[in-house]
């Protein structure tokens, strides 16, 4: 039986980065397509400023159960994007990680269409 997923890896924002206030901010590294993160907008490159209002560096900030919401506050090019994330039961079979932006819509990769 698969376990739940959001569908992206995260890492840590180079500590050198000249801006103190986003050093140590994680950063999504990769995401796979068709998966919670994919429907929602998430691109490999955003930083991750908020989660549910609490900064993202927080240890483990998408805890949580299945159905579990996450309102993330992200930067990309310089903007602020909000972005809603669902904990969901992952299917059987994925597509391989996504470490380059954009990985396009999910319409774009034969993703099924979701209710709700």
């Amino acid at each position: 039986m698969a376990g739940l997923w959001i569908g992206f890896a995260r890492g840590v924002r180079d500590v050198m980065e000249p801006d103190r206030t986003k050093r140590r901010l994680p950063v999504v590294r990769s995401v796979i397509p068709c998966s919670p993160a994919h429907y929602a907008g998430l691109e490999p490159g955003d930083l991750l400023v908020l989660v549910n209002g609490q900064d993202a560096r927080m240890p483990n900030p998408f805890r949580g159960g299945e159905g579990s919401e996450y309102d993330v506050v992200a930067e990309r090019d310089g903007k602020r994007l909000t972005f809603l994330l669902r904990r969901e039961r992952r299917p059987e079979q994925t597509l391989e990680p996504v470490s380059q932006a954009p990985i396009g819509d999910a319409s774009e990769w034969d993703c099924p269409l979701r209710v709700g």
